[in-house]
């Protein structure tokens, strides 16, 4: 699942999926959620995000700064849970890229 953060007018929308290509250079942060391989396709081809597990914890390419951590969150029981997050860092997106489907730990703060 991908929700797109967009600035249009100066106003922050979340658009689910992705906008039309044309509004890509719009968006301010991906927040993606147990991807499909059709998504990372998606962001490969259209925003050179390659977020698959390389070496260490911080790694760099020629437009992305990479960072992988362990982020707790609260599950809908209130309980804590763990997951790993991708901090995708560029110099006009950020995305977040989390592989488990239960572990959504940046859903308040995109309301």
């Amino acid at each position: 699942m991908i929700r797109s953060v967009i600035k249009i007018a100066e106003q922050l929308s979340i658009v689910p999926g992705l906008p039309q290509v044309e509004h890509d250079h719009k968006i301010l942060w991906l927040d993606v959620n147990a991807p499909t391989e059709d998504e990372m396709m998606h962001l490969r081809e259209r925003f050179a995000i390659d977020a698959k597990p390389q070496g260490g914890s911080v790694v760099e390419d020629a437009r992305y700064l990479y960072m992988r951590a362990r982020l707790i969150a609260l599950d809908s029981k209130g309980m804590p849970i763990f997951g790993s997050v991708t901090f995708v860092l560029g110099d006009h997106l950020v995305a977040t890229i989390c592989e488990q489907p239960d572990f959504q730990p940046f859903t308040i703060a995109l309301q």
